[in-house]
């Protein structure tokens, strides 16, 4: 059992873990994990924050080489886009709440967010994503959301419209289909590199940013009317068929399929 020693908690902040233990169970009590807590770790490999943390802090995991699974609370609000800095990619990542994921907080740091989902299987309430349902009422994903994650093999939009942000799906390995209820406005790289993805019907797309769609080497017909920018479909070798609103830069370069636009 993890010796209560072994955490230093100061107002409720866990500003140091350090144990040297596998697997760790931060204590209840604690509402903080402090800047760099876990930094630089080499032996952890699980880490259960606990219900009743609200924030975690820039490197709080930063440099854990060695940890695979994380579980996140319900109660979480506010997350550092470093708080997995220099992170070597999980294996899981556990949410007790989708809902949480979606209204949290990102507190942009001088880098990009480092999404811990990159690499990682995506667990909800103890169940593995495979279909990830967003949430109804669910108006934009942010950047990077679902980025990277390797257990989701379909998503579903909800009704109404959404707003998928830069990077939301991008290199998610084995997404094979997106299924739009409302309309979708899809930002620059947001499908970037799904290179399984074969199903998506773009009459409910409204807008495609640039190099949203590119590298999806599955896509076999686009059919759209949506405002569409530079590369939407760069590298999609399996296009054969394609009818657009009009031709932007490099919408179709290396599209080595491609028989028919009109």
């Amino acid at each position: 059992m993890e010796s209560l020693q072994n955490f230093v908690i100061q107002g409720g902040v866990l500003t140091k873990y350090t144990g040297s233990d596998k697997c760790v169970v931060i204590p209840d009590g604690v509402t903080v994990i402090g800047e760099g807590a876990f930094m630089f770790n080499g032996t952890v490999e699980s880490i259960v924050v606990p219900e009743g943390v609200t924030d975690i802090e820039s490197d709080a995991f930063g440099h854990c080489d060695n940890l695979e699974e994380v579980a996140l609370p319900a109660s979480l609000k506010k997350m550092s886009s470093q708080a997995f800095s220099g992170f070597h990619r999980l294996e899981r990542l556990k949410l007790a709440s989708l809902d949480t994921w979606f209204h949290l907080n990102i507190k942009k740091d001088i880098f990009s967010f480092t999404n811990p989902m990159s690499g990682a299987e995506l667990y909800v309430g103890g169940t593995l994503i495979n279909h990830l349902v967003i949430p109804s009422g669910v108006t934009t994903i942010f950047e990077k959301a679902f980025s990277g994650c390797k257990s989701i093999t379909k998503v579903t939009l909800p009704k109404g419209n959404i707003f998928v942000g830069d990077s939301a799906f991008s290199y998610c390995q084995n997404l094979e289909k997106v299924v739009i209820e409302g309309e979708a406005f899809v930002d620059t790289m947001a499908f970037y590199g799904c290179e399984r993805l074969a199903a998506l019907d773009f009459s409910k797309v409204k807008t495609i940013g640039e190099a949203a769609f590119k590298n999806c080497k599955s896509l076999r017909e686009v059919n759209t009317t949506a405002n569409t920018l530079s590369s939407a479909f760069e590298g999609c070798e399996g296009i054969v068929r394609a009818t657009v609103r009009s031709i932007s830069k490099s919408i179709f370069r290396a599209c080595t399929s491609l028989e028919e636009v009109t």
